[in-house]
């Protein structure tokens, strides 16, 4: 029912924190696409701070979209960074360029809820849009209801890979 990291090879989980790479990743941005869970037109709008290391208590996600509806990370439960475009990218010298990450948190303040998110930071995009940086957004309420699920380059943002 729910979505999975992909085979990245720097998977970070609970049970092996020593694969974790060292680094953070922080941005946001606003997207306008069709929801692929609805069909229909949706903005949304998000922000984060989050790390490479699974253990790290400063992982900080929160995404907005219609009629007010908000998603709050509570807990990571695996996360993945990988230098997926092996380019170097800014001056961050960040090892890694991309972050995948799922975990639990609420919608509307119901606890429950699952969130999948792939972070990619493309270089730096000066005023272009849409960015060269890309997302990735799942979510399902605790239901199992799938409520968001798009890729889409950013709209309007920026998502930056940093060294620890």
């Amino acid at each position: 029912m729910f979505a999975v990291i992909p085979a990245y090879a720097n998977v970070c989980a609970h049970d092996k924190p020593s694969s974790c790479l060292s680094g953070r990743m922080t941005g946001g941005g606003v997207i306008r696409t069709i929801n692929d869970a609805t069909g229909q037109p949706t903005k949304i709008s998000y922000g984060f701070k989050l790390s490479c290391d699974i253990n790290d208590s400063r992982q900080n996600l929160l995404i907005n979209w219609d009629n007010g509806n908000k998603f709050k990370l509570n807990k990571v439960i695996a996360v993945g960074c990988e230098d997926v475009l092996n380019k170097t990218l800014n001056s961050h010298n960040a090892p890694f360029d991309t972050m995948a990450l799922a975990g639990t948190g609420s919608v509307n303040g119901v606890p429950g809820a699952f969130v999948y998110v792939v972070f990619q930071d493309g270089g730096e995009s000066g005023n272009k849009s849409p960015t060269s940086d890309y997302t990735t957004i799942v979510i399902y309420n605790a239901s199992g209801q799938l409520l968001i699920d798009f890729t889409v380059p950013v709209d309007g943002g920026n998502h930056q890979a940093h060294k620890a």
